[in-house]
């Protein structure tokens, strides 16, 4: 399918061109991983490992945003309708690896991300600002909404 093509052509290149246009924060000290994350353990281990060489921080203003903890791009959703459905396709736009959808796209708010067909999810959950905790189970294919105050600390991998 056309809207999965992009997360099946995934290269470190791609992601690295994506992480340096235009950006409005530093780039992550971090090295790119190499390859997909095979299981939920190596997914969260890599996750652990990447949050904590990141410094505290509150979202942009108002509300939240989704950290995009993997190699590649993921797709994140800016806003969700007043119903809690959203029909602009799968997401609204790509956000870089080692990116937060609050600064790089300047967004007070993020209605969610969404994880192409054959990937799963780590995902850890900040509420209102408090600690993160990993949130279970992990989540499949699809949009994945969250609420107005929750942050996530997001990283496929293969299922």
């Amino acid at each position: 399918m056309k809207r999965f093509r992009w997360l099946a052509a995934l290269t470190t290149s791609v992601a690295l061109a994506l992480s340096t246009a235009g950006v409005a924060e530093a780039a992550s000290p971090l090295p790119a991983l190499a390859g997909v994350a095979r299981s939920s353990e190596e997914a969260d281990a890599a996750l652990r490992r990447i949050m904590a060489t990141l410094p505290p921080r509150r979202a942009l203003a108002p509300t939240n945003y989704v950290y995009n903890g993997w190699h590649g791009a993921i797709g994140v959703i800016r806003k969700k309708r007043a119903d809690g459905q959203y029909q602009e396709g799968w997401y609204d736009r790509k956000l870089p690896a080692y990116r937060f959808s609050d600064t790089y796209f300047a967004w007070g708010t993020t209605g969610g991300w969404f994880t192409g067909q054959g990937y799963c999810t780590v995902q850890y959950r900040s509420d209102n600002g408090g600690l993160s905790y990993r949130q279970s189970p992990d989540l499949g294919a699809g949009q994945h909404f969250i609420g107005a105050t929750t942050t996530y600390f997001v990283y496929p991998y293969a299922c």
